[in-house]
């Protein structure tokens, strides 16, 4: 019963460790990319309102004002030329306080830009400015993470409902001939030569077809239950996965993320894809409960 609970730990991996991993990416490509927008937003802004006040147009500032109240993606703003509140608007509330200058991430969707438009010492003039991406950094991380979840289902179900495909779509014989016992595929073909050492025997679809006894003590499993499992049972690393995928010679130290002492070296056979597990001297297999 152990050996099952751990088993059933060992398969959820996958569908934890690459949805985090995806959220970190989708979040760090949503941030840059709102980042740059926010700063080319704040910069053409800062310098309309610089050559505004340079040519000291109220009429153009009170202009530029209300442009920046209608946009959408702007929620407040301030400009000022020394003690003097030039133009302001939006929600206030969100620039109270000392702020200083640079571009900084308000969580989850915001950006505050404090940038300085002039830089006379006599009359120093600054922009407070914070725009709303979208899509936000958050967004885009559950974004990310949501679509490798799914494309792992999909492969898991496709996988699974593979052969019971084939079955279906099979000739249909007479009753006498599907119960002759030379038709009845009850086992995986043997290996035409039988390998040394622990190895997997796997197709295309990430099925395990055939396991040696010492590759099921090394995952600490009976030799019947690696058998027609799946490669995504065993927590395989995403190289190995694409490595299987391409059906190409590979050598991997680490190949499993239970088994991370565990490697492999995949070579292309008539029968399958052979997977010969590289285990170091010394190390102790999983023992069965």
């Amino acid at each position: 019963m152990g050996q099952a609970v751990t088993g059933s730990k060992n398969s959820l991996w996958p569908y934890l460790l690459l949805p985090v991993l995806s959220f970190g990416a989708g979040f760090g490509l949503a941030f840059q990319s709102g980042q740059g927008r926010a700063l080319e937003a704040c910069h053409m802004t800062a310098a309309y309102l610089a050559y505004t006040l340079e040519l000291k147009d109220d009429m153009a500032v009170i202009d530029w004002s209300k442009d920046l109240q209608k946009s959408d993606n702007v929620l407040a703003f301030r400009a000022t030329a020394g003690s003097k509140i030039v133009a302001e608007g939006g929600n206030r509330n969100l620039l109270s306080g000392p702020i200083p200058f640079g571009t900084h991430y308000l969580f989850p969707d915001l950006f505050l830009c404090h940038e300085t438009i002039a830089k006379n010492p006599q009359n120093p003039a600054d922009l407070l400015f914070i725009y709303r991406v979208v899509p936000s950094p958050l967004s885009g991380g559950f974004v990310a993470a949501l679509a490798s979840l799914l494309s792992l289902l999909a492969l898991r179900w496709s996988t699974r409902t593979h052969p019971s495909t084939e079955k279906s779509t099979s000739p249909t014989v007479s009753p006498k001939l599907e119960s002759a016992p030379q038709l009845v595929k009850a086992v995986p073909k043997p290996l035409s030569t039988q390998p040394d050492g622990p190895y997997l025997l796997l197709d295309r679809n990430f099925v395990v077809l055939q396991a040696s006894p010492e590759a099921a003590r090394v995952f600490g499993k009976e030799p019947s239950a690696l058998s027609q499992s799946h490669l995504l049972d065993l927590s395989p690393d995403p190289l190995l996965m694409q490595a299987v995928e391409k059906a190409e010679e590979a050598e991997l130290r680490t190949a499993f993320l239970a088994h991370p002492q565990v490697g492999i070296k995949l070579k292309p056979g008539p029968d399958g894809l052979l997977l010969f597990l590289k285990v170091p001297e010394g190390s102790k297999p999983p023992q069965n409960h």
